[in-house]
């Protein structure tokens, strides 16, 4: 690791599954995807493996390739672990580039591979390296007669410069800290929920989004504005009577589109008559029916929360004096919302506020009475 760096390693498992879970055909273009041999899961698979290249070049300074001379002075290479762990994926790591829909914006690694290459001209090439013992010593006419190895050697060092001439890692980081100080606010939000009389809060956790049909006629606006309809239609329907607050992030799941996974917090003892399944239904129909006009779709999370990440369940009603649970909404269910989106995302043409919340609830302070005049008490002799 470089010195006086800080340098944050990706969260690999974290990572891979959010390819496994969110990554379907929608992500390449079908046009180029049925050229190739494989499939989609293959080449998200192999976009996973091309982040943790990235992430394992900038974690070190290791030149993966260093000329010797073997038997009879020929020239061969000696390679470290970077070159004999992803030196054979190369072809497949260009294939996946060439392969990406330019309707998303995709994060600081895989663009770093992407702007190596472009600036060597390897996303043109078609590159057929596999054996670490013979393929690195083919030599190719177009690159000055440079070797597979001396090619590699020189996208490795220019990932690492255009990372750190752009200081990339500040902004990743500055991202990072971000979201723990989102964390810890919106965490101090929750409490704040309990602190204004509740002596219980029932959770529901929905996503509202759209129809299949409409997903992909569905922008930021739109979505934007029929969440701001939602909440300000509140005080006139009797299923959002008790709330007390919410939190929504905005998330996009590439065969879903656009959507808001939200958070909402009601009285608990005043709804205690109430099912926390029957009422996320409730709001989603509403959604469904009226603020979207029959466009809109919803999940609702709440039908599993007795199997709600094993043992890790923060929905449904939680009392005041359950601390587990308490702990379990904040760190777990709020930590979701609050965390950096290690993924993709589509191009949204303008800064947008992708996570928001009610406000804190106000303090009521208690009016004092008129301040009675202080009388002098003379002593007489």
């Amino acid at each position: 690791m470089r010195e006086n760096e800080k340098f944050d390693r990706l969260d690999r498992n974290l990572c891979q599954r959010l390819y496994k879970k969110e990554l379907y055909d929608s992500l390449f273009d079908p046009t180029k995807l049925q050229n190739l041999k494989f499939g989609s899961k293959f080449y998200a698979s192999q976009l996973f493996e091309l982040e943790c290249f990235v992430d394992e070049l900038l974690s070190n300074d290791e030149t993966p390739f260093v000329q010797c001379f073997g038997n009879g002075g020929r020239k061969e290479y000696a390679h470290a672990s970077l070159a004999s762990q992803y030196f054979g994926l190369m072809p497949d790591f260009i294939d996946v580039v060439n392969m990406l829909s330019p309707r998303y914006d995709y994060n600081e690694r895989v663009n770093a591979f992407i702007t190596g290459c472009r600036s060597m001209g390897l996303l043109s090439e078609r590159l057929k390296w596999n054996n670490i013992y013979v393929d690195p010593k083919i030599t190719y006419p177009r690159f000055d007669g440079a070797s597979a190895a001396e090619i590699f050697n020189t996208l490795v060092k220019n990932i690492r410069s255009e990372w750190k001439k752009k200081n990339i890692q500040a902004k990743v980081n500055a991202r990072k800290k971000d979201a723990i100080e989102r964390h810890v606010a919106y965490s101090k939000y929750v409490d704040s929920l309990y602190d204004d009389g509740c002596a219980s809060l029932m959770v529901l956790r929905i996503n509202l989004g759209y129809k299949e049909q409409s997903a992909n006629s569905i922008n930021i606006l739109d979505i934007r504005k029929d969440l701001n309809h939602l909440f300000e239609y509140k005080h006139s329907n009797s299923i959002f009577d008790f709330m007390k607050g919410y939190i929504a992030k905005l998330k996009y799941d590439v065969d879903k589109g656009i959507y808001w996974h939200v958070l909402f917090f009601f009285d608990g003892s005043k709804r205690n008559n109430s099912s926390h399944i029957h009422s996320a239904e409730n709001i989603g129909e509403y959604w469904e029916t009226t603020i979207t006009k029959g466009r809109g779709d919803y999940w609702k999370i709440n039908d599993n929360a007795y199997h709600y990440d094993a043992g890790r369940r923060g929905i449904w009603v939680i009392n005041l004096s359950d601390a587990d649970l308490r702990k379990n909404l904040k760190e777990f269910v709020v930590g979701d919302l609050c965390k950096v989106d290690q993924f993709i995302k589509p191009k949204l043409g303008k800064r947008v506020k992708l996570i928001r919340r009610g406000n804190f609830p106000k303090k009521i302070v208690k009016k004092r009475g008129r301040a009675r005049k202080q009388v002098a008490l003379l002593n007489v002799e």
